[in-house]
């Protein structure tokens, strides 16, 4: 039988070996490292009280305490009880380049590290990463990737490349990361020749064409732009591309630009003052109301936007960015509203995003981001280049490339779970096309796939795709300079698609409401009626691909025809639906869906208008047939509106298909009583009710019950 001593040797070596190599550390490191006070015991023996010696303090050396240092101070190695080794993940940073913002490139590196440092630098259980920095952002990062892959040779370790950044250096990077099986992961360019599937390149973000396509659908859809225009560089950033491709995607709606702003300079930093101008005449002439401007941020690009604020032809033109545009479109708007000494306007810069503000916390990930990366700050804000800890909700800017690379951190923490897939390079490269999905939170970034054939495209399969973002995101800059999400966030691309979809660009039909407010039975028939149409037209979610667009006009009954002429003249009115008075019916151009007049009024066919409900001669014919039956006694008419005459005549034509004879007719103005127009026996048509006629006709017909 096993003696005491050597069952409890038996317990502890037993849960030793069940300790996490993590524990393990923090034992051997506070055990056998740390030199020991002065006063203290010899290192082979410890304290006892005991009772039978009357509190003396005297050392002893048990036999298990020698066993237990022993186990604890061996070496263990990295093999875990599984026999799964401890794997170390080196992560090469090239996320910086030459020519950006530095404010940008520590964002995006500090979001990156904050989304590690909160996993204890690891990517799960026995992986842990490695993030190595350039000694200076002055080298070049292909250079900086070549020297480190020859002074590291030797290394049989994982590698993986996080960036690059921008288009010249992930160009010049790719051949470099194919030659050397490596995958530059997360890397952020806007650059078209990179569009076909290369798999060592894993984006997170869509293309540059998903922004176009969300900024021409909210320019048409939200916007309402009667002439929308464009503004590129030719020659910088493929810009005369992105000019055709945005005017092909608008002749597929039925639409073109109005002002096209285009001169040819070598990089955007300068041109001649007369063609600046002479192309500015031909773009501003057209009048623009807003204008998309596929360029980055340069001498040109600034001078641009300086004479769009300052020409009254184009003043109040809302101004479309994309992403990406190496400096701050916040800082190039106000620094030209004070080149043009014109006040600031909110709502009239309006940039896409490929991931949501740091601020937006309608996303649960934002909310983790946000705890995650003030710890981070708090820890690391020296070193990060952030001495403020909540740096990311006091400058959007920052914020949004901060939460870039946090997303870019938790997807490759994700990449990197599976042991089997981290032992060779090119495994792991074929592993990040096994149809990959990432879910982060509320965020989905995903899918990516390998080349396959076409019946697994049939079957559903993503094939061919290393680009896994599938929604951009809206932003536009409000009081005190910030930038402030908007709803309409545009999924580009069908989740089995991997480039974006330009077919999902179609026409909308742009409605509107009309609410008289003077009247209140009117206001409060158009809120119900709105309510209604609502609950059937867009919100302007992403992925909702409804195509009515509602919004309504607040006026009255003298002013609803002028309001809705002002309205018609400045924006797409494509349907009126509701309530409207008679004077609107007259506008040409939109189509009048089921109006609804504060006065009844007779059909007149028009192309312009469309009945759902019925009409008055409808009504009047089942109200007739319903009073055949009934053999009424005297049949009566009070009506109201300028159509009453003729109102009179059709109820007299319709009563006397039913045998029925129309005794008398009243014809009131707006303000006119009822009361004494009500007759105390027999039938009575009401045509053209208003509030004050309610509680009379009620205590009339209390009263006279033959009625």
């Amino acid at each position: 039988m096993l003696s005491i001593t050597s069952r409890v040797s038996f317990l502890t070596f037993h849960l030793i070996t069940r300790l996490k190599p993590q524990l393990i550390t923090a034992i051997t490191a506070r055990m056998c490292s740390p030199p020991l006070p002065l006063n203290a015991p010899p290192p082979n023996q410890r304290v006892v009280c005991s009772g039978d010696n009357h509190g003396r303090i005297t050392y002893r050396t048990p036999l298990l305490s020698h066993l237990l240092l022993l186990l604890l101070c061996m070496p263990w190695g990295n093999a875990h009880v599984d026999g799964t080794a401890q794997i170390t993940v080196r992560v090469l940073s090239l996320m910086y380049s030459t020519n950006w913002n530095i404010n940008y490139i520590n964002a995006m590196n500090a979001g990156f590290n904050a989304s590690l440092a909160a996993q204890n630098w690891t990517a799960g259980y026995g992986v842990d990463v490695k993030v190595i920095r350039p000694p200076t952002y002055t080298v070049l990062p292909t250079k900086y990737l070549k020297t480190y892959l020859d002074e590291n040779s030797e290394d049989t370790s994982l590698l993986v490349v996080l960036g690059p950044l921008g288009e010249s250096d992930t160009v010049e990077a790719y051949e470099t990361l194919e030659e050397n099986d490596l995958v530059g992961f997360a890397p952020i360019t806007a650059s078209s020749r990179l569009l076909s599937y290369r798999p060592n390149l894993y984006f997170l973000r869509p293309e540059r064409t998903a922004e176009l396509i969300a900024l021409i659908h909210y320019a048409q859809t939200h916007l309402r732009v009667l002439r929308l225009g464009f503004m590129y560089m030719d020659g910088v950033n493929n810009g005369n591309e992105h000019y055709q491709q945005a005017a092909g995607f608008m002749a597929r709606m039925g639409y073109r630009f109005h002002g096209v702003f285009a001169v040819a300079t070598g990089d955007g930093s300068e041109v001649d003052d007369d063609e600046f101008d002479a192309a500015w005449e031909l773009f501003a002439e057209e009048n623009p109301q807003a204008v998309i401007m596929m360029a980055v941020i340069k001498t040109v690009t600034k001078k641009f936007i300086t004479s769009l604020v300052s020409d009254p032809r184009t003043s109040e033109a809302v101004l479309l960015a994309p992403a990406l545009l190496q400096t701050s479109i916040t800082d190039a708007w106000v620094d030209a509203l004070e080149a043009a000494n014109v006040s600031f306007v909110p709502h009239r810069v309006v940039q896409t995003g490929t991931n949501p503000l740091a601020v937006d916390t309608t996303y649960d990930a934002i909310k983790r981001f946000q705890v995650e990366m003030k710890n981070y700050l708090t820890s690391y804000g020296g070193w990060s280049g952030f001495n403020d800890t909540e740096h990311f909700k006091n400058d959007d800017t920052d914020g949004e490339f901060m939460v870039s690379g946090w997303i870019a951190g938790k997807v490759l923490s994700q990449a990197l779970r599976s042991h089997g897939w981290l032992s060779d390079r090119n495994i792991f490269l074929e592993s990040l096309y096994e149809q990959r999905r990432y879910l982060v939170d509320d965020l989905v970034i995903g899918d990516f796939g390998g080349e396959c054939s076409d019946t697994a495209i049939e079957a559903g399969a993503v094939c061919s795709c290393n680009r896994g973002g599938k929604k951009v995101y809206m932003k536009e800059l409000v009081e005190d300079l910030r930038l402030k999400p908007l709803v309409a966030g545009f999924r580009v691309s069908d989740p089995q698609q991997c480039l974006s979809d330009p077919s999902i660009l179609q026409p909308p039909l742009s409605g509107l409401t009309v609410t008289l407010g003077d009247r209140r039975e009117l206001a409060r028939a158009a809120a119900e009626f709105s309510a209604g149409a609502s609950a059937v037209a867009s919100d302007g979610h992403a992925g909702d691909m409804n195509r009515l667009f509602l919004q309504d006009v607040v006026s009255s009954i003298e002013n609803g025809y002028a309001d809705l002429e002002d309205v018609k003249n400045k924006k797409v009115v494509t349907a009126v639906f509701g309530i409207v008075t008679e004077a609107m019916l007259d506008i040409e151009g939109p189509v009048f869906i089921d109006p609804i007049t504060p006065t009844p009024h007779l059909n007149v066919f028009s192309e312009d208008v469309i009945h759902l409900s019925p009409t008055l001669e409808q009504q009047f014919y089942v109200l007739a047939n319903y009073l055949a039956n009934l053999r009424p006694g005297h049949v009566r008419s009070i009506t109201r509106g300028s159509q009453s005459p003729g109102i009179n005549a059709v109820l007299r034509k319709t009563l006397i298909t039913f045998d029925i004879n129309l005794s008398s007719v009243a014809t009131l103005t707006y303000d006119d009583p009822i009361e004494a127009h009500l007759p105390q026996s027999g039938s009575v048509f009401v045509v053209g009710l208003v509030a004050a006629d309610i509680v009379p006709i009620e205590r009339h017909l209390c009263e006279n019950t033959n009625l």
